[in-house]
């Protein structure tokens, strides 16, 4: 395998946009290239061998039209899953049909996504790679969860219910916030962490602000947390009631703190995960669910084998294995 492979992560990473899904994953690949390899991060030179493109934004877009090199881009965003972000009910199909067909190849981080591409008319070759962690910094730490629970005042007999997501319609944080207000609970916390890093552009955000203040107590938002692992470590059960999502980076992280994951039963999941997390038909099914999930007072973490192979070295391999054939 040719270790001199000179590549070049363009990746939109100021401000807000550092917290976005498509940014984190692509940290996560990057740190694991850098084992086997010495790739670049938003250089300014011009030429590569490989420009590995994580985001379309403005950086993305000027640099693409000054840069040489074969240009790749991996599909974390697609219009089934950005049109609910935002405001308005934009319609995204042209602009991502143009723009994922202006590539030399994409990576999809799912098969499921890649159906989606071919559907939508794009016409460049599709690989399918999926999102990675890594596997040392997301592990459990009973250190770590007592300083969350210092942090946010939760007791050692509480059970706390996590999910990790933007406050969107899509990301199902009505039911998340339903199912907090039906499964109203002595000792049973619900916490939110993430906020709205498209503002006042959010799909709903003026109607989710006055839904977050009616909320009871026994739910807490949390916004962007510095340690994400002490989160994971602090919590009992992570529940998302997405209704759409690429390859979740989220329930990886969760997995690899020993977490159990309770979603929505929907496809993407499903390709992916398999039976190595639980999953909800309808919301009358959660109640049963989270008293089956949730640990014994020993609070055991067992970490599933599944995991491995997401981890970011692995994946890595699998990048640089793609870029050495793309250019060979």
């Amino acid at each position: 395998m040719n270790g001199k492979i000179s590549i070049n992560f363009v990746v939109e990473d100021s401000g807000w946009l550092k917290y976005l899904g498509c940014s984190t994953a692509a940290q996560y690949l990057y740190k694991g290239l850098e084992k086997v390899c010495s790739p670049l991060w938003n250089s300014n030179k011009r030429c590569f061998d490989i420009i590995h493109f994580h985001t379309f934004g403005p950086k993305a877009i000027f640099y693409k039209k000054i840069a040489k090199g074969t240009k790749i881009i991996t599909a974390h965003s697609t219009p089934r899953l950005n049109q609910s972000n935002f405001q308005g009910g934009l319609k995204f199909e042209s602009f991502y049909k143009k723009m994922y067909n202006s590539y030399d190849h994409i990576i999809a981080v799912s098969n499921i996504c890649k159906k989606e591409l071919i559907d939508l008319g794009v016409k460049t070759e599709i690989s399918v790679i999926p999102n990675c962690i890594d596997l040392n910094k997301f592990k459990y730490s009973s250190d770590k969860r007592k300083i969350f629970r210092k942090k946010y005042g939760i007791s050692k007999d509480e059970k706390v219910i996590l999910n990790v997501a933007q406050q969107t319609p899509r990301k199902g944080i009505d039911d998340f916030i339903k199912i907090a207000e039906t499964y109203n609970k002595p000792n049973i916390k619900f916490i939110w962490v993430g906020s709205m890093p498209y503002s006042i552009f959010s799909k709903d955000y003026f109607r989710i602000n006055k839904l977050k203040k009616n909320c009871k107590g026994n739910i807490q938002f949390l916004g962007f947390v510095d340690d994400i692992t002490e989160a994971y470590c602090g919590a009992d059960l992570f529940l998302s009631p997405s209704y759409a999502e690429g390859m979740p980076i989220v329930f990886l992280e969760a997995l690899s703190t020993g977490l159990g994951v309770l979603t929505r039963d929907i496809p993407e999941f499903k390709e992916v995960f398999r039976n190595n997390i639980s999953y909800f038909e309808e919301m009358d099914d959660i109640e049963k669910l989270i008293q089956k999930l949730l640990p014994n007072q020993k609070n055991t973490r067992k970490i599933n084998d599944f995991i491995k192979k997401y981890d970011a070295g692995k994946v890595a391999d699998r990048h640089l294995k793609l870029y050495n054939s793309i250019i060979n």
